[in-house]
């Protein structure tokens, strides 16, 4: 699936991680082992909640403990 950051509302790693209620890591995690489409612009990564949502109903998560924030 596409990110889209122009046409949908778009979520930060931040926005995530309170979503989720998750750790930084877990986040970054997702984003670079486990599939979850991003876009960086800068130093900030982003996804779109469309893509979230398709991206939390296909992929099972392994909510491992959080060792940092």
């Amino acid at each position: 699936m596409e990110v889209n950051i122009i046409q949908d509302e778009k979520l930060s790693v931040r926005d995530i991680m309170k979503i989720a209620d998750v750790c930084r890591a877990t986040v970054t995690r997702w984003m670079d082992e486990d599939g979850l489409p991003f876009v960086r612009i800068g130093k900030t990564r982003y996804t779109t909640v469309p893509v979230f949502e398709w991206w939390t109903k296909v992929d099972s998560q392994d909510d491992k403990p959080c060792q940092e924030d």
